[in-house]
């Protein structure tokens, strides 16, 4: 934080003291209450000497206990929703209702004194790899902060806003959610000037209810911008156009349908990567693999639109990009392919991770491992035997599935490769012995997929795959070709009358 005082931080976050500064040294208590503290630091282990201390509560564990050993490694400020039985504190307290809200409105207030334009990035699918690739993008002429790992929540992007300094042009923030109101609750906080919003689908339905509340809450972002914002919107998903109509600021269209403003054609993938055109002129090429990766190209070709980069420096940054870990991240194994998609998994991103599949070329079997896809609610059953009837429909030879909810799964594939005279379906319990069936019996020229939600731990199966036969061979980086040099500007004129979102 830098610059904001002891005495200014209760007032930001709304607590009351437990312990003032003219109690910790009353001859001092003006200067104590002036001081200044480091970072916002949430974890003991981590904590700097100077650091504010802000203890959260969570399902298992509750940080007010730690403020004993937050105040031994140096803590020079800490704020809690209650004292330990017993414990009198010798630096300032600050007591709050909810230390949750108090780390946001921290985050909010810090945000605000920082130049950085933010951008916040929404969707059932594609969240992660549209952030990366946007920061590939933005990167290319600007200082770009972003979300760490998975620091997409009410704990991670408070966080990484207090990341943010004066040598930040861009804050590229992306937002997950799992219930109702997180997304609204994280917009406040983010204050974003640019809003993306990838896609909405059959994901966390436990707590969003079906497809209209997955709309509404991830529209939620697009109806947080300003009038001078402005929202960048798949348009080749029908939820995500009517997301968009909650917007109260200029909408740039992104996808294949002829609505929009950025449009791919020519789509094309291998094992080397995926190709299309943007707007019938600008070839890109991307070092990623499914079809699927064009959609979260455009949208962080849009996001360096509005702010004014040039399309070759696009070209050359998202050619150069690096692959997101476990999604889709393709590798030769000792002659195996494997398309580790193993990082999490709904139904959207599961049809998408088969269809890719079935597009390789392979001399051997096509293996798919697939995981439970959790957090469905009531949808479950249903979903899962929709991606298994799917499954059988796209060429896989062999289908491992692991976990209980995947056994509706296995059943309409089961179902599906009688009717086709062909394909076979194991059935496992857990990762672990998915990986142990799978190393039984892939060979040198399959091709195989895993995938399944994160709690499920299918990254154990690629793991066993890759301690099995060594170091990966990585994937060829697509060369640049002569149609990626610009001729004119493909881009609608109109466009170029909006102010960017950085000056």
């Amino acid at each position: 934080m830098h610059d904001i005082t002891i005495a200014e931080a209760r007032l930001i976050v709304g607590g009351q003291w437990a312990r003032r500064p003219d109690e910790t040294n009353p001859a001092e208590s003006g200067w104590l209450a002036a001081l200044t503290f480091g970072a916002v630091c949430t974890d003991t282990r981590q904590l700097v000497q100077g650091d504010l201390f802000l203890a959260l509560r969570g399902q298992r564990f509750d940080g007010s206990a730690f403020l004993p050993q937050a105040e031994a490694a140096g803590a020079r400020v800490m704020v809690a929703e209650r004292l330990p039985d017993g414990y009198v504190p010798g630096v300032p307290v600050i007591l709050v209702d909810d230390a949750l809200e108090a780390l946001g409105r921290l985050a909010r207030h810090h945000r605000d004194r920082q130049k950085a334009c933010v951008v916040g990035i929404t969707g059932s699918n594609g969240k992660t790899t549209t952030r990366e690739l946007a920061c590939a993008v933005l990167r290319s002429q600007f200082e770009v902060l972003q979300n760490q790992a998975n620091e997409n929540n009410r704990i991670g992007v408070p966080k990484t806003l207090l990341r943010l300094n004066s040598h930040h042009d861009f804050a590229v923030i992306e937002m997950g959610t799992s219930e109702k109101g997180e997304i609204a609750a994280l917009a406040r906080i983010a204050a974003p000037q640019c809003g993306v919003l990838t896609a909405v689908g059959e994901s966390h339905l436990l707590g969003l209810g079906d497809l209209d509340g997955v709309m509404r809450e991830k529209g939620d972002l697009l109806a947080a911008l300003g009038r001078d914002g402005i929202a960048i919107v798949n348009f080749d998903d029908a939820r995500c156009v009517r997301a968009a109509e909650r917007a109260n600021c200029r909408v740039v269209g992104y996808g294949t349908d002829a609505r929009c403003e950025l449009r791919a054609t020519d789509l094309r993938a291998n094992r080397h990567g995926t190709h299309f055109t943007l707007n019938g002129r600008h070839e890109f090429r991307l070092p990623l693999h499914g079809l699927h990766n064009v959609s979260n190209a455009l949208a962080a070709i849009a996001v360096g639109w509005v702010s004014g980069i040039d399309i070759p420096v696009m070209q050359l940054a998202l050619r150069r990009a690096e692959p997101v870990g476990r999604r889709l991240e393709y590798a030769e194994l000792a002659g195996i392919g494997l398309l580790d998609d193993s990082y999490n998994a709904n139904p959207a991103s599961t049809r998408a991770a088969l269809r890719t599949l079935a597009a390789f070329e392979t001399k051997g079997q096509r293996i798919a491992v697939l995981g439970d896809m959790l957090e469905l609610g009531e949808h479950s059953a249903r979903l899962h035997r929709e991606v298994g009837a799917y499954a059988a429909s796209q060429g896989i030879d062999l289908l491992i599935t692991a976990g209980r909810e995947t056994r509706a799964l296995a059943d309409a594939a089961e179902e599906g490769f009688a009717a086709l005279g062909r394909g076979a379906v194991w059935r496992c319990n857990d990762s672990a012995e998915a990986a142990r069936m799978l190393l039984d019996e892939a060979r040198a020229g399959d091709l195989v997929l895993v995938k399944g939600s994160h709690g499920m731990r299918m990254d154990a199966v690629s793991d066993a795959l890759k301690a099995r036969y060594g170091a990966p061979t990585p994937a060829l980086v697509t060369r640049p070709t002569l149609r990626e040099q610009p001729v004119g500007d493909p881009l609608p004129a109109r466009l170029h009358t909006t102010k960017p979102i950085v000056a």
